[in-house]
């Protein structure tokens, strides 16, 4: 995200979408890192240097912080820098929990330098999706439910409501209640503390058979429990925009219609992965 020529291919494709179709906005799916240990390479490290002055002894005490985390060896370059390798074993403070205080002043200092240049990476290519979008558009992204409230996962992900909330109409929460195992109540929890931040959300409700089969699946209880909490909760915070049912492959369809401030009509039709219904 951070290679000059991608944003501008991107920005080229937006004003295009925007300037011969007309669309209402740009939803980002998947705007995330998908793991801790993407984006540690040679290219990052001379960012981290000549962008937040991170010193070899942060950066080494980091990286060290990551590999015990994930269970990675790490060996040292001719620079002196810690790389992936196999000539040492990490132990430890691990990344999350250096994030939350543990550890030495230099992996304290050399983790939240990282962490801010995951989310600044992630929120930057935002900001030029946004920028090449134009004012009139609507512009939204996923993000991850646990970066709601969480700096180890917001850090993770490179997803921060707070970095976002001056960028985006809203965040889509991918608030799936019976994949986490959590309670109806959960997705709204999620949203209010993106509010906290200054930051709009729309409420993702799962709608779709948990991949997990020792998972609870949705069912129409949860599903209108969580999406009339929405309805009751947005007449109180304007920043929570409204719910979107997250459908899958296995759904061929999934609506709701609000018939008064008390009632929600809402269909889900199950379909198979060709379609069929």
């Amino acid at each position: 995200l951070r290679d000059s020529g991608y944003p501008a291919y991107t920005a080229a494709l937006i004003k295009e979408l925007v300037e011969n179709y007309d669309i209402a906005g740009i939803h980002l799916d998947t705007i995330r890192y998908g793991a801790l240990y993407y984006d540690w390479g040679a290219d990052t490290r001379r960012e981290l240097i000549n962008r937040y002055g991170i010193t070899k002894a942060e950066y080494n005490a980091a990286v060290k912080a990551m590999c015990a985390s994930i269970g990675y060896g790490y060996s040292i370059n001719s620079e002196g820098y810690y790389v992936y390798g196999s000539s040492y074993s990490a132990s430890g403070a691990e990344f999350g929990s250096v994030i939350f205080g543990s550890g030495s002043v230099d992996a304290q200092n050399g983790v939240k330098k990282m962490a801010q240049l995951r989310i600044d990476t992630v929120t930057e290519f935002v900001d030029m999706v946004r920028k090449a979008a134009g004012d009139d558009m609507i512009v939204s992204c996923a993000i991850m439910p646990e970066t709601c409230n969480n700096a180890y996962e917001a850090a993770l992900y490179g997803q921060s409501p707070a970095a976002l909330a001056d960028i985006v109409d809203y965040v889509a929460i991918m608030s799936y209640s019976s994949e986490y195992t959590s309670s109806t109540a959960w997705p709204l929890q999620l949203a209010a503390a993106c509010s906290k931040v200054g930051c709009g959300s729309l409420v993702g409700i799962q709608v779709y058979p948990s991949e997990d089969s020792s998972d609870p699946d949705p069912n129409g209880k949860t599903i209108y429990e969580e999406a009339y909490n929405t309805r009751k909760a947005m007449q109180t915070d304007p920043l929570i925009k409204g719910y979107a049912f997250f459908r899958g492959s296995y759904l061929a369809l999934a609506s709701a219609k609000i018939v008064d401030s008390n009632t929600l009509d809402f269909s889900v039709i199950p379909g198979d992965d060709a379609g069929s219904t």
